[in-house]
């Protein structure tokens, strides 16, 4: 998703995929596959909301050890690996990290996605 994006919490959604449903887990490279259709929010969405966490919906801190997803924005390191960065909250704060896309997909590895678009 690009261009100027005004923030309101209704706009997003969390997107879990069918191969992470039920407790499975599927590698980062199934995901990003299945995501290719959906409307996925990038990486400056995360750093405006780790700047301003007071506008994270309270929504997302329901699940233990959830995780939120910024598949929009993929970075490659020195040995050509591919990792998508996400936030998370720990000890009564938000932070954020990568990982990946050759690891473990999780049910609770959830993707923002925009809740405006099909």
């Amino acid at each position: 998703m690009g261009g100027q994006f005004a923030w309101d919490p209704r706009n997003i959604r969390l997107h879990l995929t069918e191969c992470q449903k039920d407790g499975k887990r599927i590698k980062g490279h199934e995901v990003r596959c299945e995501l290719k259709d959906q409307p996925i929010m990038n990486a400056n969405l995360l750093d405006f909301l780790h700047t301003t966490p007071r506008l994270i919906p309270k929504e997302w801190e329901e699940g233990r050890g959830q995780c939120v997803f910024f598949w929009g924005t993929i970075y490659r390191d020195g040995d050509r690996n591919l990792y998508v960065r996400y936030l998370y909250r720990s000890d009564g704060h938000w932070h954020w990290s990568d990982r990946g896309l050759d690891g473990d997909w999780y049910s609770d590895y959830l993707t923002a996605v925009s809740a405006s678009l099909p």
